[in-house]
């Protein structure tokens, strides 16, 4: 696998686990504060919709971070550099899923040291 592949499968399995311990709070809510059976989430039908939910939610984050980055290419927000590399500008509004997008692709992004961090 070359850098890029493991850049984007990086990227996404991280957004993926935001989202599935998000659902894993909403469980514990139910369980200790509503009283919901241990039970039912033991089921085939919700562990099906729970991957289903992982799935969606992790494209539909996907979706939004990809129309953010539409929009910092027409605003100027966003420069291409050189090669896959890629500069985002530090007013653009959308910054965060910017960055989130050229994760997504496996794309660079020349930040600063403090700001090597996924966001």
């Amino acid at each position: 696998m070359n850098r890029t592949m493991v850049r984007s499968i990086r990227a996404h399995l991280m957004a993926a686990s935001i989202v599935a311990t998000g659902i894993d709070a909403v469980v514990v809510v139910l369980m200790f504060v509503f009283g919901v059976d241990e039970s039912t989430f033991e089921t085939t039908g919700f562990r099906i919709a729970v991957v289903a939910a992982i799935v969606i939610a992790t494209a539909l984050t996907r979706l939004f971070a990809l129309v953010a980055y539409r929009l910092a290419l027409r605003e100027r927000g966003s420069d291409a550099i050189k090669g896959e590399a890629r500069h985002v500008h530090p007013g653009c509004r959308f910054r965060a899923l910017v960055s989130l997008h050229l994760c997504f692709a496996g794309a660079t992004t020349n930040r600063g040291a403090a700001e090597r961090r996924f966001i």
